[in-house]
């Protein structure tokens, strides 16, 4: 061997230290693997609201054909004309 070289010993770190790394990979690995559930139902629930979006678009075409240029009351479905 050189100097530079030097001899690896197989040491371990106290059981205490592994066992409080252990657990805090573990809990890291966990939360991690939430965060990708949540980033996954995130990314269904904004496919989900494009398609009600369509949807509104699609109705609010069609409220435009039924009864024309008009302001809905949401609260109870009355309408009133919007003055051109």
């Amino acid at each position: 061997m050189s100097k530079k070289e030097t001899k690896l010993k197989n040491q371990k770190i106290s059981d205490k230290h592994y066992n409080d790394l252990k657990s805090l990979l573990d809990d890291l690995s966990k939360v991690q693997s939430q965060i990708g559930v949540l980033e996954t139902s995130k990314h269904e629930l904004l496919h989900e609201v494009s398609v009600l979006k369509v949807k509104l678009s699609e109705l609010q075409v069609e409220l435009k054909e039924d009864y024309g240029d008009i302001i809905i009351d949401v609260s109870d479905g009355s309408y009133t004309t919007k003055e051109q």
